[in-house]
């Protein structure tokens, strides 16, 4: 799998080097749609609970659903929110009783 760098190549990190992204690139369009699929899905869920830990943070007292309705308003807009769900996400320095 070595080689030379192609002219220009640019690493899309900055702590990779050209073999390893030509290998992460090798893999990952030698994956099926389903597994592309499932790698974006967990990658999601985890990204969603990282934001509520990070609110949790943020708000202490903060119950579970405050915590769920912050998320989704940071993930979709307030307006998202308030529009299909019917609840109006304050403002960050708002508690939602």
């Amino acid at each position: 799998m070595s080689g030379d760098v192609p002219a220009g190549y640019r690493p899309q990190s900055e702590d990779a080097t050209y073999e390893i992204e030509r290998f992460q690139f090798e893999r990952w369009s030698a994956l099926g749609s389903a597994e592309k699929a499932a790698i974006g899905s967990r990658a999601s869920r985890a990204l969603h609970r990282l934001c509520v830990a990070g609110l949790a943070h943020q708000y202490p007292a903060a119950s579970a659903r405050e915590l769920e309705l912050r998320a989704l308003a940071r993930k979709y807009g307030r307006d998202v929110v308030r529009r299909h769900l019917g609840i109006d996400v304050p403002e960050e320095d708002v508690r939602i009783g």
